[in-house]
């Protein structure tokens, strides 16, 4: 507005518009312990939602592109000092990505648990395609993983899968891989502090 207010500072009780005053003094912000802002909001929800993401300085003469479709965002509870449940799902080049967690804005901390099945990792070709030592014609890709994170930690669990992989070695073109699979279940714990990563299990499975 022209006289420096808000449309909702009428919201904000004020002593010239009869607001009583208080005894206490305002906590300032950014003290330790404290958050500079009260925020609750009981739901958040994104549905059906549709991104289209294109990369055209991505390697190769074709621009990489992926399509996410059927977003489903929601949240409740939704507070910065204190943790909040989350889900999301989509389908992503049409396979379908669970996410469902929380996370704790106080403690910069989250978990989650995340399962894709299937995906085609040579949708990503483009990205490490000159990593691989030879042609990756085919793999799906599917987690079904546990992660948590905050300041001073990392942890993860669960299993890791490739399926259908069809490779074939420029150092060995006769010996190539065709619908291999792969599993590795693991945990790991990593301490950020002190740079220390911890291998709890690791059991790796081959066309099992």
């Amino acid at each position: 507005n022209p006289d420096g207010t808000f449309n909702f500072s009428d919201l904000i009780p004020s002593a010239k518009k009869g607001g009583k005053k208080s005894g206490k003094k305002a906590n300032p912000a950014g003290k330790k312990g404290e958050s500079p802002l009260a925020l609750l909001v009981s739901k958040a929800a994104v549905t059906n939602g549709d991104i289209e993401f294109i990369d055209r300085a991505a390697p190769g003469k074709i621009p990489f592109s992926l399509h996410i479709t059927g977003l489903d965002l929601r949240a409740k509870d939704i507070s910065l000092d204190k943790a909040f449940p989350f889900t999301c799902k989509a389908d992503i080049n049409g396979k379908r990505l669970s996410v469902s967690g929380s996370v704790d804005p106080a403690k910069l901390a989250f978990d989650a648990g995340i399962r894709i099945a299937g995906f085609p990792i040579t949708d990503f070709e483009a990205y490490f395609k000159k990593a691989v030592p030879g042609r990756l014609s085919s793999a799906d890709l599917s987690l079904d993983i546990k992660v948590a994170a905050d300041p001073k930690k990392v942890s993860s669990s669960g299993i890791i899968g490739l399926k259908n992989v069809g490779l074939a070695l420029d150092a060995m073109p006769d010996a190539t891989l065709e619908n291999a699979h792969f599993a590795l279940d693991y945990a790991v714990n990593v301490d950020l502090k002190a740079s220390v990563v911890i291998i709890k299990k690791a059991s790796a499975d081959v066309n099992g």
